[in-house]
């Protein structure tokens, strides 16, 4: 979950995060996760960003689990049924 949101805005309080007046991102303000090693800041973490992968799954399974996840909510969001 790249996004962090500010959890303050119009949009964060009305549950629109993707669009948050003041979001920062890894991999924009922040250097981001293709490297071996990110720093993950404050915010993130304050924000729920960080999810431990279940020792079940398997790195390859959990790559794709952010664009699935954008896809599903996005879906949800626009109330595809």
């Amino acid at each position: 979950m790249p996004v962090i949101p500010c959890g303050k805005c119009y949009y964060c309080l009305n549950g629109r995060e993707n669009v948050c007046a003041n979001r920062t991102a890894i991999g924009y303000e922040y250097d981001g996760g293709f490297a071996e090693y990110v720093r993950i800041p404050r915010t993130a973490l304050a924000s729920g960003n960080l999810v431990k992968i279940p020792d079940h799954v398997s790195f390859e399974q959990a790559v794709v689990t952010e664009p699935l996840a954008c896809c599903l909510n996005g879906q949800r969001k626009a109330n595809v049924k």
